[in-house]
């Protein structure tokens, strides 16, 4: 609480014995500022707390005559600053702690009309300066002890001194309060300096604890290390044998186990060539063993025999071992399995010989598309002025032959061109409708083909070509698996899955779905072979008649599609596969047909016909011709170029070939854009290959037209492309 009026005070260091250390620095400050609106009361504390030269003179010399006695009696010297008003004080505190010679203590007055009063301006003082101390001088009951304290709130900075004052009081206080203000200046650095002390300790210690912790952590990984390497040889997947010089094994690890089959405790003991019979694959062993012997080290392939009787093909890798005299005395051979990676690499040659025969099949197909165009166009030709009943019969005996042959072509495509780059919009029938007509032509009479499609069966999102391939794997499958004959069947229905129902079948969903159903009446899969099927290279057919890349084919792409295969078997009664793809719509729409030509539409617009195929380009001027369309014909992409720099103004659109020797569709469509910049570009190709597609819709064609076409279907096609360009 605050000291009262007439009560004695003690210097603050007598009252606080032993708070600071003997090696403290005291910071002094003696600097007083007195606020009151009196100015006799400045004079008063002038009076009181001045001590001049002269005086302090008498002081010392007092002291030498009588002693050190005397010398307690020294008076402290007190710089002092005046303030009338409160606002006044709040200015010099305010510039003392600028300035960075702070006031120690204020005497303050309560009363200083008409500004703020002391106990207010004390509050604002010690938002400036909070270790300020302040003595209130009052005549009055101004305040009852509870409003001071409501007031001010910390009674540690504040005393009370009543007025009229003794002048020992007033020097007693200044004494005190200049003293407690160094020494809690003194005990906040010696806290400061606490603090630095543990600040420094703490991350002392932190800095040891790491590099502690950190040498435990070394230590555990190099002892992790140590078990690491001496268990390394029984960890290795590699099969690690060691034999003596005499070929029996010493040493033989999990790997080796694993590979061939044999424990170690069968296997140590007993001779290499007894338990693997291995032999080189190039040269023989006694020759790898002269080299190993002299060079140190062999590296070749080996053939081996497992427990099961099964051979595996190994990378080996022989080391000699020597004693510490530098003479051989065993063989360590590293062993790894490479069987698996040969029949990858001979599937890989088969591979290309097959891609090799399909880019033949796609060049083949390329050149009968070309020769099969005119003679479609020429149908259309012909009919019109063909009037005799017979006549007409046999043209369209002809012409049906020549869209079968377009078909079996298409089908020969479907083999040679790349995947396509997007999935569309499917309707199942028309990929089991190819495939229909591929078994009635290639698969043996005795084979009775049949399909079963629902009416009304939905679309799905899939990818023409790869749906080819998973019909025609499963199909062939089928047909080899009935040699004497028997019942092939297609059946495709809308089924809606349940969560049950999905839930049943691992990796489908629940929601509408088509199921297709290819099943066979022939010799069936064993229960243990069934479910290896899915398996790559995995194939129960003879060497050089299968792949084993058909059913995980099929899987991969049905897998791709979101979809499920799925089997049922009954070894002498047949299979049945099934295919669960996602379905997109529920309503089959109305077959789009392609609306016949009927008059003359092109009302003269002209267009650039480009191919280098004769007989291509006169067939499909004169079915433009006869529409309304007046043409310039172009035997290469180089005269077109030339047809177009004189005609630029006049075109309305172009038709050209990808394929061509003499600057190819791709180069011709590029050059066109640049000299007719917003004509529309129609490409074509019997090729079929879906890059040339992606060619020429990069090159700048809006539409691409496969080969052979009806003159029907060209003509509607340039109708559409004119009209979007419109």
């Amino acid at each position: 609480m605050p000291f009262a009026m007439n009560q004695a005070v003690q210097p603050f260091s007598a009252m606080s014995p032993g708070l600071l250390s003997d090696e403290t620095v005291l910071e002094k400050n003696h600097r007083i500022l007195i606020v009151d609106d009196n100015e006799s009361i400045h004079d008063d504390f002038r009076k009181i707390l001045h001590c001049d030269e002269e005086e302090a003179e008498f002081d010392e010399e007092e002291a030498e005559i009588f002693g050190k006695a005397m010398h307690s009696r020294r008076r402290t010297r007190f710089e002092m600053d005046f303030a009338f008003q409160g606002e006044e004080a709040l200015e010099r505190v305010e510039a003392a702690m600028k300035s960075g010679k702070r006031y120690a203590m204020v005497f303050m007055d309560v009363r200083m009309p008409p500004g703020c009063d002391g106990l207010e301006t004390a509050v604002k003082l010690w938002k400036i300066d909070p270790d300020v101390q302040v003595v209130i001088c009052t005549a009055y009951s101004d305040y009852s002890w509870e409003e001071m304290m409501d007031l001010i709130g910390n009674p540690e900075r504040l005393l009370i001194l009543k007025k009229p004052f003794d002048a020992i009081e007033v020097v007693q206080f200044a004494h005190a309060l200049t003293e407690k203000w160094s020494l809690l200046q003194a005990a906040r650095r010696n806290t400061e300096g606490l603090e630095n002390l543990v600040d420094r300790r703490t991350r002392e210690l932190k800095e040891a604890n790491a590099r502690l912790e950190q040498e435990i952590r070394n230590q555990r990984i190099a002892a992790e290390r140590i078990r690491e390497q001496a268990a390394l040889l029984e960890k290795s997947r590699d099969a690690i044998i060691v034999r003596d010089l005499d070929d029996t094994i010493q040493f033989w690890n999990n790997g080796a186990e694993r590979l061939y089959g044999w424990t170690a405790a069968e296997a140590i003991g007993r001779k290499v060539g007894d338990l693997l019979h291995e032999s080189v694959l190039s040269g023989d062993l006694e020759s790898a063993k002269r080299l190993l012997m002299e060079e140190g080290r062999w590296v070749g392939e080996l053939t081996q025999e497992t427990r099961d009787g099964r051979t595996v093909a190994a990378d080996s890798h022989w080391t000699l071992v020597k004693d510490e005299g530098g003479r051989p005395k065993s063989i360590m051979a590293i062993n790894t399995d490479v069987t698996a990676k040969k029949e990858i690499e001979a599937q890989f040659l088969r591979s290309q010989r097959m891609e090799s025969i399909g880019a033949l099949a796609g060049g083949i197909a390329h050149d009968l598309n070309n020769l099969l165009q005119p003679i479609l166009l020429s149908f259309g030709f012909i009919r019109p002025i063909v009037m005799d009943p017979a006549d007409i019969e046999i043209l369209d005996v002809a012409e049906i032959s020549a869209r079968r042959a377009a078909d079996i072509v298409k089908q020969v495509l479907l083999f040679a061109k790349g995947e396509a780059p997007n999935r569309v919009d499917l309707e199942p029938r028309q990929f089991i409708s190819d495939i229909e007509m591929i078994a009635n032509e290639t698969f043996p009479k005795s084979i009775r083909f049949s399909v079963r499609l629902q009416r009304d069966l939905q679309k799905v999102k899939a990818d023409p070509t790869q749906m080819h391939q998973v019909m025609l794997n499963l199909c062939v499958n089928a047909r080899d698996a009935m040699p004497k004959g028997g019942a092939l069947t297609i059946a495709a229905s809308n089924i809606t899955l349940q969560e049950t129902d999905a839930q049943a079948i691992p990796g489908l969903a629940a929601g509408p779905h088509v199921l297709i159903e290819v099943s066979d009446t022939g010799t069936g899969i064993p229960p243990e072979v069934i479910g290896k099927i899915f398996e790559p290279f995995f194939t129960t057919k003879e060497v050089g008649k299968g792949t084993g890349l058909g059913l995980s084919t099929v899987f991969g792409i049905v897998k791709n599609h979101g979809g499920v295969v799925t089997v049922r078997s009954t070894p002498g009664e047949g299979t049945v596969f099934g295919i669960y793809l996602p379905s997109i719509d529920t309503e089959q729409p109305e077959e789009t047909k392609i609306a016949p030509v009927s008059g003359k539409s092109g009302d003269g617009r002209l267009v650039l016909l480009v191919d280098d195929e004769m007989a291509v380009l006169v067939v499909t001027q004169r079915a433009l011709e006869q529409a309304g369309y007046r043409v310039l014909a172009a035997k290469d992409g180089i005269e077109a170029l030339e047809i177009a720099e004189q005609y630029q103004t006049e075109i309305s659109m172009v038709l050209t070939d990808m394929m061509m020797a003499r600057l190819d569709g791709e180069g011709t469509l590029l050059a066109l854009r640049e000299m007719l910049p917003g004509v529309p570009c129609m490409a074509m190709s019997g090729g079929g290959n879906i890059e040339h597609e992606l060619r020429a819709k990069n090159a700048g064609a809006r539409r691409f037209i496969h080969k052979p076409y009806t003159p029907d279907r060209l003509i509607q096609a340039v109708a559409e492309l004119l009209d979007e360009a419109a």
